[in-house]
């Protein structure tokens, strides 16, 4: 049987994230896990750019005060803790899920497709290349198409 113990949430801030989020606190409340909540902030981001007098010490925590402490479990009893780190996201992703011995990690995508994942790159991708332990995707949900005429019509008649 596969255990889950510990699963890493990498979180980007998107309704992706917020949606692969929910996932992992079903996953964790179900088999009693705990999930990581992971922030990379980019190495390309200087930390002078985020505030001037702070260390790096200071800013983390202000970081995960403002922004990862609000991010609350969505199951009753699954147990959340924060970390920040600061470089390559897939790099930092796949190196804390060794270093945390995590058994699944759990993450939204942005399904870029065709020349926009070709020059953006895909963490996700990335990611699913190199994990040490099984990685689970979540997509956005597809826009519903707006209810034309016809459609209405069928809707209306069936």
């Amino acid at each position: 049987m596969f255990t889950i113990r510990t699963i890493l949430h990498p979180t980007d801030l998107s309704e992706q994230a917020a949606a692969a989020f929910a996932v992992a606190c079903s996953l964790a409340r179900h088999h009693n896990a705990e999930v990581v909540v992971l922030h990379v902030i980019p190495a390309g981001l200087s930390l002078t750019d985020l505030a001037n007098q702070a260390s790096a010490g200071e800013i983390d925590e202000r970081f995960v005060e403002e922004n990862l402490r609000p991010i609350h479990p969505t199951e009753p009893g699954v147990r959340v803790t924060n970390q920040v780190e600061h470089g390559d996201p897939a790099t930092l992703i796949v190196s804390v899920a060794e270093e945390l011995g995590c058994d699944l990690i759990v993450m939204g995508t942005h399904g870029r497709g065709g020349l926009a994942r070709l020059f953006m790159g895909s963490v996700a991708e990335e990611v699913l290349r190199h994990a040490p332990c099984p990685v689970l995707t979540c997509r956005p949900e597809p826009e519903a198409e707006p209810a034309g005429p016809v459609k209405a019509e069928a809707a209306a008649a069936g």
